[in-house]
């Protein structure tokens, strides 16, 4: 999976940070948020639970999609400013795997 990152932006009263990211999955079905997640954590080097994956839209036709991403400083600023509802799902998606295992 080859990813490109098209936009950055800092937004230092939200202490984080705003990526548009090109994700490209050649031949590939458009992966899973989760599976993205972990990919976009190591292409950015850091931390899985810092990241919030807000949109995802996948290009028709095409083996492509672009994720927004925000990439906050701390876990306790995500949980600050990241609604309930989104925080909820990521530890859904959490639970899940380790059910799985």
């Amino acid at each position: 999976m080859e990813m490109r990152i098209l936009k950055e932006k800092e937004v230092p009263i939200l202490e984080r940070k705003r990526y548009d990211i090109l994700v490209s999955h050649s031949g590939k079905e458009t992966p899973s948020k989760e599976s993205l997640k972990k990919e976009l954590a190591s292409f950015l080097k850091i931390k899985e639970d810092l990241v919030s994956i807000r949109h995802l839209y996948p290009k028709f036709g095409i083996s492509e999609s672009k994720a927004i991403l925000h990439v906050y400083k701390t876990k306790e600023d995500k949980e600050r400013f990241e609604k309930e509802k989104v925080i909820k799902k990521d530890g859904k998606e959490e639970s899940k795997k380790q059910s799985a295992e």
